[in-house]
């Protein structure tokens, strides 16, 4: 799956958001988090294989854990799985996955060339 993404071009699948949460917005039960944490919220497109998830996962959590003063422990990551058909980007429905090349050969060309234009 991530071989097929890279090879057709396609990083413009993946997208980041950072967002500041203050300690005493986040709670653990009743009581407010105590340690700097970082949470991963990620939504994939369904149909991705246990292996390809977890793949994914350690991908991220070993990224991370690269900036300085994080180490695992501190790192959370939620990873939602949405249908291809709930999904809307560029004004399209997004692929199933492993059909990403197929998908953008049949996109519009200004529509391609926007998403490039937005990704670079």
């Amino acid at each position: 799956m991530m071989r097929d993404i890279h090879k057709c071009g396609n990083h413009l699948f993946a997208k980041v958001m950072f967002q500041d949460v203050p300690r005493d917005n986040y709670f653990m039960g009743s009581k407010g988090l105590r340690h700097d944490q970082v949470f991963v919220q990620g939504h994939v497109r369904a149909r991705r294989t246990h292996e390809q998830k977890a793949e994914l996962l350690k991908r991220i959590i070993n990224d991370v854990c690269q900036i300085p003063k994080v180490d695992k422990v501190s790192v959370w990551i939620y990873l939602s799985e949405l249908p291809p058909g709930q999904m809307v980007e560029y004004g399209e429905f997004l692929p199933k996955p492993e059909q990403e090349s197929q998908w953008m050969a049949a996109l519009d060309p200004s529509v391609r060339s926007f998403m490039e234009r937005v990704g670079n």
